[in-house]
């Protein structure tokens, strides 16, 4: 680029560039690169003192800036502070007059990384970004994270440069100064990396040569601390979220991002990008410039379209290293960590790997150059590796996202599917077979002609033939819905459901032919060619694509681009990542994320400046502190108020608190003696048994206090609770979280912090309302029209990954799923979706029902010989290999279709991994009290999962390894009905003697969540369907986010239960009766949401609740208004029963019987059976004229002899002992 003017302060000022031969070898020595960059400040002091504007440079000015080579050199540096650089020390007298005490010590601060790059390197690796097509990509954005005076912007290519939108980061203050004159036209950050404001998804290409260093960079929004506890590792992760899926990474770095040993790192980059290229370069391979000598690697990553999963069989071989022997010029040996793709591959080193003796005779690893012209080596060793065609450009809908909506039908596309017939040899099954293949054939023409709007007589003239084809059928067979018509032939084939579904049932018991062969039953796909309005054109790309076209919508209306996205004005948004979408989804979600990025993207670029605009005007209005329930325990209350309130309430206290996010637990150091015997401890917040701290640090970890004795019975200690004592310390505890929310608001500046945290962190999410008026649903038969309510409940599902319908009995759930299977087909956003049902709602049912809204769907509905042992391993393989529409499985079946353990491992040693990392940053720190009891309980958690890996590896073991799994389905839509049925999902808690826990185990939801993650983690999309999202305790709103949304429970710090429950979920105590009727206990149950604007705005992005009344369903109206209630009297029988389950129950809890002869389980059947009529425990018990039974008989006579006239019908549900026979 050239400017007009460099001097004018209207134009636009263009950026450095180096000249084509520049090679900044000309620096020099120590003495001279000190000299420039002497000569740099000073004149850097100059510009900023004459006011000069950026970019108004002359050349040899800018030659003068662009010479600055930092002071990471030894040399350099000790010249520039003779005393040493430490902080005491002042610096030359060259710099003393230039620099201020801030601007010195930054100086100081940056020489651990001021290591400036060879411009004959960048440009080897600027020629590989060039071989693998990027120029061809348009106008570019391209990030430098760590630019030094941007060498990597000044020696870009004119082919890369062109048009494009470059932005910087330098955290010392000097060099980012040098940088913003140098390059006026760059976006610069004078931060560090973790502070600049960049959106994410953004860049095209992100160059550098990052820092390198063994120590750890602070930035919340990386919340796995193993990915930032090394710089050159952060900046690679960090990058990697700013770049856009397809975007190319390139990176200078130090070898131990492939070396060493930890692989957690290189494992996230492994699932975030593909490596495209590496090379090692040699240890004095920046030695003349930068004065230093160290192993680099230069590292080409491509950023995944989506993140994939590993488990150890399909580790890339960069991920892992292997220890190498190696030996020195002396012949000593060693064995050094090397990454096993050097080690297998050592030419991908620029020299030989060798063995040396580093500081202090430590062996380490060297490479000696092997090649005189090291750019040109390396410029051929990447351009190698890299592939041969140019990649294509980043783009947001991956290429096999789009498909011809519908392919064509042929008769050579269904020949695979003629063979009807089990018995080869019978020659009537055949001639039956024959006859209904061509009548299969023959509807499969009128559906396409229905499909592609034929006229009339086209129509008219195929559904004749198809008349006559059925009629010929009807009459040499019989209707195609008798057994004896279908007798012989592959019940498994799917030809005969829809075959089939061409009759109906006839009045008189028959079957008839289905209005399919007379009239228009189908919905064409009409593909308008043109619209009248961008808006139009608009409806219609939603309704063919799923997603906002902007070239779609300009070739429809007659527009350019420019001109329809103009006319689309708050219609569409374009996202930073340069998608478009449309307004209900940009304007909904974490609409105060989406500012925050729209924000950092504006400051790139300004015309993100409406989409802040926007955002601004929808983003939740601040909750003030009156609208906020803040607890002791609540995740997000940072643990130094914890501490602060501790020592308010007992002042002698010195400890401190901590809180472990991934447990949802809360430590708390205990005080010294004289605090713990303080009257504050022991009475005024505490009791002599159960003091203060104890008392508080069950309150942070949801725990009831108990206080137990020890007695002596029959010689033998036994532990029995002390009902006054535990009852005084639950009161104790009351009485310290009442404290706790009146305390905590009551400093301003402290009630200022908190209301910013929780509003930043809860308060900025807006439910999005989805609009399906514009479906049209061609294939859809005539003869159903979708209510509203369905139409947009389809159109969230194709635009969501996970939805929970929370529709009412009677919605038309069924009918949903259908409609939203076929279309996420139709648009490609879906290639195989699988629905699995309850068992009493038979799997024909569905089949049925989905034949009857679209007669083309190609089923495969098992039936229970195909689901047995023997057969499972069939029905996987057709699953795998078939092109399905729709698959049906019944739940006690789902099950069966296994998981690989290799999956199951993973997902639990992902837990344990986290965990022990954590386990490892706390052992290296103090090892103070509030950090052993941390590591005490993380070691616990660590064990408990192991156990759970062993008993679920056992549980879900594979009958067969040659077994076809889940993995292998190529299952990418899960529908699952009556979703209730999953709610047993085991949820790690410390709370205990809580009603309404979820923490009954079931192997059946665990495997329902493990394959739920597997298919959003892989880009699908998961339905759970649903009347009674919540039936018996509040904690299952819990289990359902932890179903469907894992990642915003994550980002939100509520992964674990107890962290959600503190913070959405209140509970109360009572008194109630002991089960076995001998006294009374207190009994603690959730019984309340807290904070419910922000639970339900967080639930409501995956929930769509649909209730009759909102929906106007017809329901019949209770007699009377309300239910009526009859009450029986206890009998003298039932008195005794009781009194006899009261001694049982007692002698139970004293173990004077063993499990095996009486247990409480037992004892409430029985309890519930004499509750209903005693002879059912009793046989020789007397009939009660008064009991529940007689009384339901005598209502039931007299409603009969009522209804007489009408001759109505009486449902009678039974919730226990309900007859399985008939009665005679």
């Amino acid at each position: 680029m050239t400017a007009t003017n460099i001097f004018s302060a209207t134009a636009p000022a263009a950026d450095f560039s180096f000249a084509p031969d520049e090679t900044l070898v000309l620096l020099g020595g120590a003495a001279s690169r000190f000299a420039h960059n002497v000569a740099a400040i000073r004149l850097l002091k100059h510009l900023e003192a004459e006011n000069r504007p950026a970019g108004a440079l002359a050349g040899n000015e800018q030659r003068i800036l662009s010479h600055y080579s930092g002071w990471g050199d030894t040399e350099v540096l000790n010249r520039a502070f003779p005393r040493g650089a430490y902080s005491w020390a002042e610096p030359c007298d060259e710099l003393k007059g230039l620099l201020t005490e801030k601007e010195t010590e930054s100086l100081r601060a940056s020489t651990l990384n001021a290591h400036y790059t060879r411009l004959d390197v960048i440009r080897a690796i600027y020629a590989a970004i060039e071989h693998i097509g990027l120029a061809a990509w348009g106008k570019l954005r391209v990030l430098e994270p760590s630019a030094g005076v941007g060498h990597f912007l000044g020696a870009m290519p004119a082919s890369l440069a062109i048009d494009t939108e470059r932005a910087a980061v330098e955290l010392d203050s000097i060099t980012a100064r040098i940088l913003e004159r140098l390059y006026p036209a760059t976006r610069v950050f004078a931060c560090g990396l973790e502070t600049a404001q960049l959106p994410r998804d953004y860049f095209d290409l992100i160059i550098s040569n990052v820092p390198f260093g063994d120590y750890a960079i602070h930035d919340p929004a990386i919340k796995d601390k193993r990915l930032r506890e090394c710089v050159h590792d952060y900046f690679f992760v960090k990058s990697l979220s700013l770049l856009k899926p397809g975007g190319v990474l390139a990176f200078i770095t130090s070898r131990y991002t492939l070396d060493k040993k930890k692989s957690a790192a290189r494992r996230h980059l492994a699932q975030q990008a593909e490596l495209l290229a590496v090379a090692r370069l040699p240890g004095d391979a920046f030695k003349r410039n930068a004065g230093t000598e160290v192993i680099t690697d230069v590292i080409i990553l491509r950023k995944r379209v989506t993140p994939i999963s590993l488990d150890e069989t399909s580790l890339p071989v960069w991920v892992e290293t292997e220890m190498l022997r190696m030996w020195d010029e002396h012949g000593a040996e060693a064995e050094m960590p090397v990454n096993r793709l050097f080690a297998t591959n050592p030419d991908l080193a620029l020299g030989e790997m060798k063995l040396e003796r580093g500081m202090y005779a430590r062996p380490d690893l060297d490479v000696v150059a092997a090649h005189n012209d090291l750019a040109e080596a390396l410029r051929e060793k990447l351009i190698a590796q890299l592939p041969a065609n140019p990649l294509s450009a980043p783009t947001a809908i991956p290429a096999t996202a789009i498909q011809n909506p519908q392919a064509q039908l042929t008769k050579e596309s269904y020949e695979s599917e003629k063979n009807l017939i089990e018995d080869q040899q019978n020659s009537t099954a055949r001639a039956r077979a024959s006859a209904l293949f061509e009548l299969y054939l023959q509807a499969k023409q009128v559906i396409r002609l229905q499909l592609d709007d034929a006229d009339d007589e086209m129509l008219a003239e195929a559904q004749r033939e198809l008349n006559w084809r059925y009629d010929r059928v009807r009459s040499r067979h019989g209707a195609i819905n008798h057994p004896r018509t279908t007798r012989g032939l592959d019940t498994k084939n799917p030809i005969l459901p829809f075959l089939r579904a061409l009759e109906e049932p006839s009045a008189n018991g028959g079957w008839r032919k289905a209005p399919f062969f007379h009239t228009r039953t189908i919905r064409p796909r009409r593909q308008s060619t043109t619209a009248d309005s961008p808006k139009d054109a608009l409806l219609q790309c939603l309704n063919e694509l799923g997603r906002v076209d902007p070239d779609f919508i300009a070739g429809r209306c007659g527009a350019s681009r420019t001109e329809t996205v103009a006319a689309l004005d708050g219609l569409i948004y374009e996202t930073h990542d340069g998608r478009f979408v449309t307004a209900e989804e940009y304007l909904s979600g974490n609409v105060r994320l989406k500012l925050r990025e729209a924000e950092a993207a504006a400051k790139l670029n300004s015309t993100f400046a409406k989409n802040v605009e926007a955002l601004k005007s929808v983003v939740p209005p601040a909750l003030g502190q009156e609208e906020i329930t803040a607890r002791p325990g609540s995740g997000w209350i940072p643990p130094e108020v914890i501490t602060e309130f501790i020592q308010a309430l007992l002042p002698g206290y010195k400890g401190q608190v901590q809180y472990h996010e991934q447990l949802g637990a809360w430590t708390v150091a205990n005080a010294d003696h004289f605090t713990l015997q303080s009257v504050e401890a022991t009475q005024t917040w505490g009791t002599g048994r159960r003091n203060a701290i104890q008392l508080i640090d069950d309150a942070l970890n949801l725990r009831q206090p108990t206080v137990h004795d020890l007695i002596m019975v029959n010689g033998k200690e036994q532990t029995v609770i002390n009902d006054a004592e535990t009852t005084s310390a639950q009161a104790k505890l009351t009485e310290i979280r009442q404290r706790f929310t009146g305390w905590v608001w009551t400093d301003a500046k402290r009630a200022e912090t908190l209301t910013e945290i929780y509003n930043e962190r809860y308060n900025g999410l807006r439910e999005r309302r989805y609009d399906g008026s514009h479906l049209q649903f061609p294939g859809m038969s005539r003869s159903f029209e979708p209510r509203p309510h369905q139409k947009d409940g389809a159109w969230r599902i194709l635009q969501s990954r996970a939805t929970l319908l929370g529709h009412c009995v009677g919605s038309g759930k069924t009918a949903l799923s259908i409609i939203a299977a076929r279309e996420l087909k139709r648009l490609g956003l879906a290639r195989k979706a699988l629905v699995t049902v309850p068992n009493h709602l038979l799997v024909t049912q569905w089949q049925r029902e989905a034949l009857r809204l679209y007669p083309d769907l190609k089923i495969l509905a098992p039936g229970k010989a195909d689901l047995s042992r023997a057969q499972r391993g069939e029905l996987m393989s057709r699953i795998a290999t078939g092109d399905w529409d729709l698959i049906l499985i019944p739940h006690s079946s789902f099950t069966m279709l296994p998981v690989r353990q290799a999956t199951i491992a993973r997902f639990i040693e992902r837990e344990v991994d986290q965990l022990r990392a954590y386990l490892e940053e706390l052992q290296t720190s103090d090892k103070d009290e509030v950090t052993k009891k941390s590591v005490k309980e993380i070691e616990r958690a660590i064990r408990r999962l192991e156990a759970r890996l062993l008993n679920t590896q056992s549980a879900i073991a594979r009958s067969s390894e040659a077994t076809i799994c889940w993995e292998e389905l190529g299952v990418d839509a899960l529908f699952v009905d009556e979703a209730h049925y999953f709610k047993n999902l085991y949820c790690p808690t410390k709370m205990t003697r809580v009603a309404g826990m979820p923490n009954a185990e079931s192997q059946r939801a665990f495997d329902m969540f493990i394959k739920v993650r597997l298919v959003i983690e892989s880009g699908g999309r998961v339905v759970f369907a649903t009347g009674t999202p919540i039936s018996n305790s509040i904690a299952e709103c819990y289990v359902m986010m932890k179903y469907l949304q894992p990642g915003l429970l994550e980002e939100l710090g509520l992964q674990h239960f107890d962290a959600w429950a503190q913070m959405f979920t209140d509970t109360s105590q009572s008194v109630e009766m002991k089960p076995d009727g001998s006294g009374f206990r207190v009994h603690t149950r959730f019984n309340r949401f807290t904070n419910l604007p922000e639970l339900a705005a967080i639930w409501r992005q995956v929930l769509d609740v649909k209730t009759a009344e909102q929906l106007q369903l017809p329901r019949p109206q209770i007699h009377g208004g309300s239910p009526q209630v009859i009450k029986s009297p206890k009998s003298l029988t039932l008195d005794r029963i009781i009194q006899s389950l009261a001694k049982r129950a007692e002698a139970i809890s004293k173990r004077w019987v063993s499990p095996e002869q009486d247990n409480m389980l037992k004892i409430t059947t029985e309890g519930r059976k004499a509750a209903l009529d005693p002879r059912l425990v009793d046989s020789t018990a007397p009939a009660d004229s008064d009991g529940k039974i007689s009384q339901v008989v005598n209502n039931l006579v007299c409603f009969y002899h009522e209804s007489q006239k009408t001759q109505g019908t009486q449902v009678v549900f039974v919730d226990t002992n309900c007859p399985r026979s008939k009665v005679t």
